[in-house]
Parts: C-alpha cells; structure tokens; sequence
C-alpha cells in the first residue's frame, strides 16, 4: 500500500487517467445495472398483468354468463334430463326453440344436448347446420363433463370449420349436483370476444393450447402456429387429438418467429420481456396459457439511463478523486488496522473459549455421576479462568440444608466434608444465592501451594449453583492472575452448565430409583399373583373370575377339572364362547354378569349345570360383583358348588316309608348339615356373607 501511494503522488498523469477510466467503467456497470432493474420491473408488471388478463380471460368463459345458464339447465331442467336419456324425439320444436332462445340470449352460434353415448341428441345452429347425430365422445369437454365437471374448450368446430369456444357442463339425473351424469349441456361461441380482450394487451399476445398451438393472438397471422418445431410424435398427437380439425393434416406447421418461454428473449434485433400465466378451462391435456410479450426498448429505452449514468460517472470521479486523498492518509489507516488486528484477536479467543466450553458440555454430559461432573467442572475452569484452588459443594435433596463436598482442586485435607446452609462464606452464599467477588485480605489461609513456594490468589468468587430460582450448590474458585472483565461473563456460563448438568444428574438418579421401585413392585405383585393362584387351586370347587368387559380373566383347577378345559383357551372369552353350556344358558348368563358388574351386586341361585363326566347337576351357583378403590367397577368373581347328593338325599326322603324315616332322616340331615357349612366356609373365604344362617344348618330330624 505505501508503494502504490508513492507512485500516486509521483504520477499525477497516469493517475488521472486511471481515475477517469475507472469512472467510464462504473458509469457502465450503472447503466447496465439500472437496465436490469428496469428490465425486472417491467417483467415483474407484464407477469401481473398476464395474471390479470388471465382472470378476465376466466371472467369471460369459465364464469360468464353463457356458462352459468349451460351448467343451470343441465342441473334443473327436465326437458334437457330427457333430451339426454333420448326420452324425447331429436330435435323437438319446442325443445329446439328453448335451445335457440338460451344462444341468442347469450351471443352464441349453437347449442346442443349429448346423451351418455356421445352423440348430439338434439341441437340448435344459427346456420342451421344442426350438430344432431355427431358423434363427440373423443371431444375432451365431453368427457368431463360424464366426470361431473364444467369445462371451456377451445377447438375448430365439426359443424362450421372455424374456431369456436365449447361451454359445456354436466346434465345431472336429478336436482343435485351429486346425482348421476346422464349427458351433457353444451354452447358453441365464436371467439371474438377472447380477440377482443387479447387485442391491446400488449406488443404480442398469444393464447395457446396445452399442446402449443396458437388459438388466439394481436397477430392474427400466427393462428394455428405452432410455438416451436414439433417432433413426428408431438404433431402425431396433435393430429389424433383432432381438436383443431384438419388444419395439420396435409401440411407441415407454421412456427412463432420467437420463443414464449418466460424471461427474456431478442426477437427482430430487439430486446423483449416475455410473461405467461395459467388459464384453467378443465381441459383434461392441462391448462392453457395466456402469454404476454413487450417490446423493452420501448418501454424502458436507453435515453431514460443516459442521466443516471452521467449521475454514476460523475460520481465515481468525485469517488475516486476522494480516494486518492485518503490514500494519502495511509498511516492513520494502519494504526486503524493494528486496533482492528487486536479486536479480531479478542474475537478469535472468544471464538476459542466458546469451543472449549462445547467440548466441556459434553464431558459433563458423559459424566457417571456427581463427583466425577464436579471434578470436570474444577479442571476446565483451572484451563480456562486460571483456577488454581476451588470446591464445590452440593445439597444432598432439594430443599436440605446440608451441602456436601463433591470435588476440590488445589487443596488439602483440612477441608470440611459437610456444610450447613448459613454457615460461613459458602453457607451464606447457599443460603441467600447471590455471588460473593472479593480480593482476599492480607493473611488468607486459602494460598496457592506449589513445590516451589506459595502465594495468595488475585480474586476469590463465591458463586451459588442456581436453576430455575433453586440454589443446588455452591461453587468457590480462587484464581491468580486473571482478568476479571474477560473471565466474568464465562465463569457465569460455565456455573450455569454446571447448574444444568447437576439436575440432570439429580433427575437421572430419581428416575433409576423410581425404575427399581417399579420393579420391586412388579416382582412383589407377579409373586402375589402366584400365591392367589395358588390358593385358588387349592380350593375345591370351580372358581371364576371376570373383568369390567365380562371376559375371564382367570379360572382355579376345580373349574377346569370340572368342565373339562384349560384356562389358557378360554382367557379373554366371554360366556357366549362357552360351547359346553346351552345357548340359552350362555344369554341368560351374559346379561347377568353385565349387571352383576355393573350394580357390584351379588347373586346365589340353583342351577342345573352340564359337566364334563356328560351329567347334570344340581348347583348352587354363586357371582359377586366387585369395585375397584377408585369406585369404578372393577368385575366379578363366581363358583359353583355342587349340591346333586343334596338334593338326590331330599327327593328320596319324600318316596321313604314312616318306618324308616328318622333313621334314613338323621343321617342324612347330618350330611345336609355338613354340605352347608362347607358352603358357608367357602363364602367366607371369597370374603362373602355364608348363604346359610344357623337356623337353616340345623335340621331336625
């Protein structure tokens, strides 16, 4: 840089003319700037307005007035439903007058009605040239139409030749637009009105066909142009398509003397913005577009830039020539870089230190448990701040108030291995959480020891570990020969790491003793379960019990003895599944349990049950519905006792003689005695009331 301000000053010449070309070259730059932003200016306009002529484009078709009365008669008018099922005869006077009064209403050259085959039923033509008995299933609105859709489609008419607009529109089986397609409403339009609208909007305006074909333009001469060369595969399917008539059928196409590809393109040695928008006519080979192109050297000529770049040159002169003068002011400019020099320093340390302390938090992230994340804590701030003597201290629960010595740095043994809340320095730095900075005095028992010697330390931080308003912790750090203003603001961010990664410790440990209470409790709860199982086998008669959705939930071995099963298939089923009980039975026992369980209500009646060994006995069945403690219901429990001997000893009692009535009654009076009590034993063990009082166990004999 010196170098070149000497050559300045010693080649006044040469370094005027190097000014004065450097300003042509930015006067250039200028113009050719500004002309870029003129030109993006009015392409981004000639993109509105292509959007605009668009929408009025739609204003004219697809929501015009001639589509609203073809989309109403095929939805209301019964006359057209039976046009379109050819109820009717083809070309009805009166429906052909109907037809002829909605086209002229509306400017249209020919109305028509095409039933579900395709072909035109019945149809009126102001050239009365009728459309009837043509065949349009392979005309695109014709097949949105059968799909439900309205549609605008631009072709060369079958009946005339020439260019029409179709507006065409379901004819629907009934008054609802979700009912049925049987046939379709369609109007035939010249397309003046579209010329019209197209006629001025712009230096070329062009509407073309998904396929690319021109069918409407300012330049009339370029109808039916292609907009570039077509390969035998496009022009095949243009033909096959037969949308434009016969018009490429013995010829090769025309091609637009220029590309309408959005941007910018040189057409006649001239420069031109080109603009497109889509124009939504539910034609099923996609949408049309409506291309607008502007001549730029028109509307934004050169004349318009000659100031500006006169402006921009003179500018850059004055520029320069200011240049030159604080070039010569280049040895104030290096004292400036020299601060510059020490600021990037400044930054590129700070830069360094927040490296540092992402690798810290992620060795406390790895830390295994509280002592080692203190220890981590206490050797990075010795790297990193100049620690040279520090403890940590850390409260044993939330809301304790003694603190425990986690780690130290620097210091003997002497240090106390509990602290109260309150008590000293650290205590009250617990105790109130607000940071204690001080230099210590003369005398500080706290010096830095080495193998050569001792000295005290410059700044002594007592600093509480705080998160979210709680004080964890207390942290106090000696440090020697550190600077207070640069190492501040980072001791605060790494006591806040320390903060963060001792809850997560903390709520690491509560959850791993949450897990282990959870699995004491599992284990606790699966032997309880073996030993309810196990009691229940141990009872002798079939036991049952059920969820709140009456399906089983488990059986004792007396149940599956009994009725010849095994628990594991019948788990989850409902009494319906049960296909050793009758079907009556299984209903009669469905509705109970519904209502047993949910009226937590009890039931003991006789019933004649099937069992395995293919008898019937007489039981007593016996279902008690249960609540959970939050008061929901919960299920029920239910068993059968067995009570055939019973009954069989009372039905022989009644067919025996006087002589041996006593002798036959007492026997079995005592063995009626003995079924009953057992019946009472085993309700008391279900925790139930005994279904039989002290009167009924006592029978006289």
């Amino acid at each position: 840089m010196n170098r070149f301000t000497a050559w300045v000053a010693t080649h006044p010449r040469w370094a005027w003319s190097w000014i004065l070309v450097m300003s042509l070259g930015m006067a250039w730059s200028a113009g050719e700037h500004l002309r870029a932003m003129q030109e993006r200016e009015r392409i981004a306009l000639l993109e509105l307005h292509a959007e605009r002529t668009a929408v009025e484009l739609l204003a004219l078709t697809m929501n015009g007035n001639l589509m609203g009365s073809v989309a109403m008669l095929g939805l209301v008018d019964p006359d057209v439903k039976r046009d379109a099922r050819q109820e009717s005869k083809p070309n009805d006077p009166p429906f052909v007058n109907m037809l002829e009064s909605v086209g002229r209403s509306h400017g249209a050259e020919g109305v028509f009605v095409v039933g579900t085959n395709g072909v035109v039923h019945s149809s009126w033509d102001d050239s009365n040239k009728p459309s009837t008995g043509i065949d349009v299933r392979f005309r695109p609105y014709f097949k949105m139409a059968v799909q439900g859709k309205q549609s605008v489609y631009a072709a060369i008419s079958l009946a005339t030749g020439r260019r029409a607009i179709y507006f065409a529109s379901p004819v629907f089986a009934s008054q609802n637009n979700t009912a049925e397609k049987i046939g379709a409403m369609v109007a035939r339009s010249d397309p003046k009105s579209i010329d019209k609208l197209l006629a001025n909007q712009s230096d070329v305006t062009l509407l073309l066909s998904p396929q690319g074909v021109v069918f409407s333009s300012n330049h009339s001469e370029w109808i039916s142009w292609l907009d570039q060369p077509p390969t035998p595969e496009r022009l095949k399917a243009i033909r096959d398509l037969k949308q434009f008539g016969a018009l490429f059928e013995n010829r090769q196409p025309d091609v637009l003397p220029l590309r309408p590809e959005p941007g910018f393109i040189e057409y006649e040695g001239r420069r031109h913005a080109v603009a497109s928008a889509k124009v939504s006519w539910n034609d099923p080979s996609g949408d049309w577009r409506m291309v607008l192109v502007e001549d730029l050297e028109r509307s934004a000529p050169l004349e318009g830039r000659v100031g500006r770049m006169s402006a921009s040159g003179l500018g850059a002169l004055v520029m320069l020539w200011m240049i030159l003068k604080v070039l010569r002011g280049h040895h104030a400019q290096s004292v400036t870089a020299s601060k510059l020099q020490l600021y990037a320093a400044r930054q590129e340390n700070s830069a360094r230190h927040k490296s540092r302390l992402a690798e810290m938090s992620v060795r406390m992230q790895q830390a295994k448990g509280v002592e080692e994340l203190a220890r981590i804590f206490l050797s990075e701030a010795h790297a990193m701040l100049g620690v040279y003597r520090g403890v940590i201290y850390v409260r044993d629960r939330p809301g304790s108030d003694t603190l425990r010595l986690e780690a130290s740095f620097g210091v003997g043994r002497d240090v106390p291995r509990l602290l109260l809340e309150g008590d000293g320095l650290l205590g009250q730095c617990a105790h109130e959480g607000r940071p204690i900075l001080m230099t210590p005095p003369e005398g500080y028992w706290g010096v830095i020891r080495s193998g050569l010697g001792e000295t005290a330390p410059d700044t002594l931080a007592v600093l509480p570990i705080r998160l979210g308003g709680v004080v964890l912790g207390v942290v106090e750090l000696a440090t020697l020969g550190a600077d207070e203003e640069q190492s501040g603001a980072m001791r605060d961010e790494m006591v806040a790491m320390l903060a963060l990664n001792l809850e997560i410790q903390r709520r690491n440990r509560d959850a791993e003793e949450l897990l282990a209470k959870t699995a004491d409790a599992e284990r606790t709860k699966a032997g309880q379960l073996v030993f309810q199982q196990a009691l229940l086998d141990t009872i002798p008669y079939p036991l049952f019990y059920k969820g709140k959705d009456t399906r089983f939930m488990g059986f004792n071995r007396a149940y599956e003895e009994t009725f010849a099963v095994e628990r594991g298939q019948l788990i989850g089923k409902r009494v319906m599944d049960l296909e050793y009980l009758p079907e009556a039975d299984r209903k009669g026992y469905q509705a109970e349990d519904e209502s047993v369980i949910a009226s937590g209500t009890t039931v003991r009646r006789e019933v004649a049950m099937p069992y395995a060994d293919g008898t019937v006995h007489d039981t007593i069945y016996y279902a008690s519905g249960f609540r959970l403690p939050d008061g929901s219901s919960g299920g029920m429990v239910g068993t059968f006792i067995d009570i055939s001997e019973l009954r069989a000893a009372e039905r022989q009692l009644v067919r025996l003689s006087d002589a041996g009535y006593n002798r036959l009654i007492k026997s079995r009076a005592e063995r009626m005695r003995a079924l009953r009590e057992e019946v009472n034993e085993l309700s008391v063990a279900l925790g139930r009331v005994p279904p039989y009082g002290p009167e009924e166990a006592e029978i006289d004999p």
